[in-house]
């Protein structure tokens, strides 16, 4: 009898455990199936804006090339931002009212330090913001997004096509400070 109890008592053990991680290798499968789920929709997860455009056609194009300056500066990447400021540059010497976007614009194409070209940056954005607003928008929306420990905690404005903040100020170290300001 003692060793049926013994051998009930081992075969009730290894029940268990069998059913524990069976139950285990479930979890994780229904996880995974989740999250593999959750990666091929993201539809589901996050909203696309509606598109952007502008009463200025001119203006449009000197914005989108102020975009990729902005990725270049989130990034950390002073060449590319050198490249896009010079885009914005000659973009904005044709544009009506915007001497004080290209002059801003080449304080960025003429230096490599990304410390002074985020600088820079704050002031050139704070003319596309009025310059945009002054103009307006046909469709869509813009947010101006603003940190308030950018310019050693001064604080600057810029201005994206996403809810979502990221900040072309601090890059990586602070990808996520600030909020969004005002809806244009």
């Amino acid at each position: 009898m003692n060793i049926n109890m013994k051998q009930l008592v081992s075969k009730s053990i290894a029940v268990c455990m069998l059913t524990l991680m069976l139950a285990a290798c479930n979890n994780a499968k229904q996880y995974t199936d989740e999250k593999v789920s959750n990666e091929q929709s993201p539809s589901s997860i996050t909203q696309l804006e509606p598109a952007m455009k502008m009463q200025n056609d001119q203006l449009l194009a000197v914005y989108e090339q102020y975009e990729l300056l902005t990725q270049a500066l989130i990034s950390g990447n002073s060449k590319e931002a050198r490249i896009a400021s010079n885009a914005v540059e000659a973009g904005a010497s044709q544009l009506l009212g915007g001497t004080d976007i290209a002059d801003k614009a080449g304080a960025i194409t003429a230096t490599s330090n990304i410390d002074e070209q985020r600088e820079a940056f704050a002031a050139l954005s704070g003319s596309v913001i009025a310059l945009v607003k002054q103009t307006g928008l046909r469709a869509g929306k813009l947010y101006v997004d603003y940190c308030p420990m950018a310019r050693k905690n001064s604080g600057a404005y810029w201005l994206s096509r996403q809810s979502s903040i990221r900040n072309p100020y601090f890059g990586e170290q602070m990808m996520t400070c600030g909020e969004i300001s005002e809806i244009l």
